[in-house]
């Protein structure tokens, strides 16, 4: 992943870790396409604290590849409860404010 993709991860990283649902499908579906390998798998699986989870998960992402974060964004992108966070992802905090606001409902946007 270039080093600007990873600054705009970084400034959204706390917010996404608090609402981002990284469900078993999603873990699964990384373990496959091999962005998380067989330890980080069962680490992830055993973390009982989804914020805890999330913050372990998005520190992956963020130290893997261009493609590992495509691979996520696809998965998270199938997950109709998910996807409005794929275009805030690839561009930042800016999006998260602006450009997502038509994804999500008020409730959940003042959240963010």
């Amino acid at each position: 992943m270039c080093n600007e993709a990873r600054k705009r991860l970084r400034r959204i990283k706390g917010r996404v870790i608090e609402i981002l649902d990284t469900s078993y499908k999603l873990l699964a579906y990384l373990y496959q396409e091999h962005v998380i390998g067989e330890i980080d798998y069962h680490n992830l699986r055993n973390e009982s604290e989804m914020t805890n989870r999330n913050a372990m998960l998005m520190d992956i992402i963020m130290r893997g590849s261009e493609r590992g974060f495509a691979c996520f964004c696809d998965c998270l992108s199938s997950d109709v409860n998910q996807a409005y966070l794929v275009p805030c992802l690839q561009r930042g905090i800016q999006s998260i404010v602006y450009g997502c606001t038509h994804y999500v409902n008020y409730t959940t946007f003042s959240m963010l």
